[in-house]
């Protein structure tokens, strides 16, 4: 019964993952051309109606391996839609006048390698910034060979 219930439960964790990936390759197709889509609809839906009722672990291994060869692949020639950045949880937001809005943060330029700043103010401010790090005190002297 032990090995029954563990063989059980990694073919049911396996199935869920194989499904998980389905749905995801199911999203990249809609990305596709809609002239594209058909086809690979139909062509995915064929291979998982093919092998639903595989029952050997290697075998499930490997053709999860092969559907996730698949999304690799179309993540990579599908473009993006608007807005899939925002869905992923990916971006760059800021604070401006209180709120939270997208985009990046103003750079004030206060570079050496730009040239806007001279060596003695750079240290100036980078020892202002130890300072403060250290609040308010002197940061202790270094022991490394630096």
């Amino acid at each position: 019964l032990g090995r029954a219930h563990v063989a059980m439960s990694e073919r049911l964790s396996q199935s869920q993952l194989v499904k998980s990936a389905y749905r995801e390759l199911l999203r990249f197709i809609r990305r596709l051309p809609a002239s594209e889509q058909p086809a690979k609809l139909a062509e995915a839906a064929e291979t998982m109606r093919k092998h639903r009722s595989e029952t050997n672990a290697q075998k499930v291994s490997d053709l999860h391996k092969e559907l996730v060869a698949k999304i690799g692949w179309l993540r990579i020639v599908t473009p993006r839609r608007q807005g899939d950045s925002q869905r992923i949880g990916a971006g760059n937001f800021v604070i401006r006048d209180g709120k939270l809005v997208e985009g990046r943060a103003g750079s004030k330029g206060n570079r050496v390698a730009d040239g806007k700043v001279s060596m003695n103010e750079a240290r100036e401010i980078h020892h202002r910034l130890l300072r403060r790090q250290y609040f308010g005190k002197d940061p202790p002297k270094s022991i490394g060979p630096f």
